[in-house]
């Protein structure tokens, strides 16, 4: 059986915020799985003093429910630290399922940088890459 390929990569900026990358299909299975890769990361992030965090998702080309359930345990994890999560300029196909679950109830989701920054409260003074 082959191993899911999905990459994780996390950029932390100075004014309190990370973007967290997030690339290729996210299927279960894995040692360790991935969603608990995608949680223990938010929560090491939380822990670190960065409650702010922007999922991106444009090179993501499928994830299950496990890995919602992940991003929906960050939202928690940086709300209890008075922090927030947005998903960030997912693939259409990729929105309109998480449209369909509703969890554009849960978590925002935009494709614009500013707004996601606009929506945790951090005011834009670095560029991005």
């Amino acid at each position: 059986m082959n191993q899911p390929i999905c990459k994780v990569e996390i950029k932390k900026f100075d004014s309190g915020y990370a973007i967290f990358e997030m690339s290729g299909r996210f299927i279960p299975g894995g040692d360790p799985d991935i969603a608990d890769v995608i949680k223990s990361s938010i929560r090491n992030l939380v822990a670190e003093g960065i409650k702010r965090v922007v999922v991106d998702l444009h090179h993501v080309d499928y994830f299950a429910s496990n890995v919602i359930g992940a991003l929906v345990d960050g939202k928690m994890a940086t709300e209890s630290v008075d922090g927030g999560i947005v998903l960030y300029r997912p693939k259409k196909y990729l929105r309109d399922s998480l449209k369909m679950v509703k969890i554009d109830v849960i978590i925002r989701i935009v494709d614009d940088l500013d707004e996601a920054l606009d929506i945790l409260g951090i005011p834009r003074v670095e560029e991005e890459e």
